[in-house]
């Protein structure tokens, strides 16, 4: 029941205009689209390197902590966060870097939107899988043991 009015919630908000008091300058109606654009390059870098350093550091250090996916959670949060600051700090010229590499900004504007779409797609069959086998009752738990209780 509470992941079906999460998924509801998700899903309300994305269809639906957004709305708010202040306009941003834009007429009576403020959308998705109008928050994205107003996001720069340099912002959407350090989102990227949050979530993807959070991620493999959480990774790490949840296998280090054994069971204690606070503490995995909570350094990893701090350490990301550090990483996300020291980048930003470093005041790196993108445009350049990536220019150096072969990478111009109109092949990321078509490449970027495909590997997010990926990503979003292979999330979703995760979930999908996971659900069915928690259907199935293959998720239960065994005291971590793979081949069951004993």
């Amino acid at each position: 029941m509470k992941k079906s009015l999460w998924i509801f919630s998700l899903f309300a908000v994305i269809l639906t205009k957004l709305a708010s008091a202040q306009t941003f300058g834009f007429s009576d109606r403020l959308t998705i689209s109008d928050l994205l654009n107003m996001i720069d390059a340099r912002t959407m870098v350090l989102v990227v390197v949050f979530i993807v350093s959070f991620a493999l550091l959480f990774f790490s250090l949840s296998r280090v902590f054994r069971g204690e996916k606070a503490i995995a959670g909570i350094v990893s949060l701090a350490m990301a966060l550090l990483i996300a600051y020291a980048i930003n700090k470093m005041d790196l010229d993108l445009e350049n870097l990536l220019y150096d590499m072969g990478l111009t900004l109109e092949a990321l504007h078509i490449i970027f939107p495909i590997f997010i779409i990926v990503l979003v797609l292979i999330f979703v069959v995760f979930i999908i899988l996971r659900a069915g086998k928690r259907a199935r009752g293959e998720l239960r738990g065994n005291g971590g043991n793979r081949y069951g209780p004993g």
